[in-house]
């Protein structure tokens, strides 16, 4: 018995001794930080996100179909399941559209109904002047519709974020697809 009281001191005098010790002193913690990054391709998701909402209030307020703004899921490249999504006005396609009516009489050898075929330059002038007016009906949407002047606000600033991040990164800023 006596032994048992002995073995029983001797293995719980340290433990004692050792909580004795640690009630004066604070046990110092290691702090280690661990700072992340979002990747920049999520940033350029975010502004894609932005694109889209802003031109689905857009389309909702404008009346005009021709400037309304369409985006489509398209593979990427050819032989690829991978989609991008592209945003296009109406008005793109209608001179798109003109274009191939117009290359097809031509390859037939005809006309198209006795209208002069546009050369490559007027199409051009014609979609830069289509361009600038759909700048001005963009811009009077989000003059009069504050739902449009948010949109635009978000934007902006999910573009400016997009831009810093991949800079800060050294990637490109890749805003042609979406």
């Amino acid at each position: 018995m006596n032994r048992t009281i002995i073995t029983i001191t001797l293995f719980l005098c340290p433990l004692a001794v050792h909580a004795a010790d640690t009630e004066g002193k604070e046990k110092e913690v290691e702090v280690i930080e661990v700072v992340g990054r979002k990747p920049v391709n999520f940033y350029k998701k975010q502004y894609q996100k932005t694109v889209f909402d802003f031109y689905d209030v857009f389309n909702s307020i404008t009346s005009d179909d021709l400037f309304k703004v369409r985006c489509k899921s398209r593979p990427r490249k050819s032989f690829t399941r991978i989609k991008t999504r592209q945003c296009h006005p109406n008005y793109l396609s209608k001179i798109k559209s003109s274009t191939l009516q117009q290359n097809l009489a031509l390859s037939r050898g005809g006309s198209l109904d006795g209208l002069q075929l546009a050369s490559g330059s007027k199409q051009q002038e014609q979609y830069r002047k289509m361009l600038e007016k759909h700048g001005e009906v963009l811009e009077q949407a989000i003059l009069n519709s504050e739902v449009l002047q948010k949109k635009y606000r978000a934007l902006m600033e999910s573009l400016e974020t997009y831009e810093k991040m991949a800079s800060e990164s050294d990637e490109k800023v890749d805003l042609d697809t979406y």
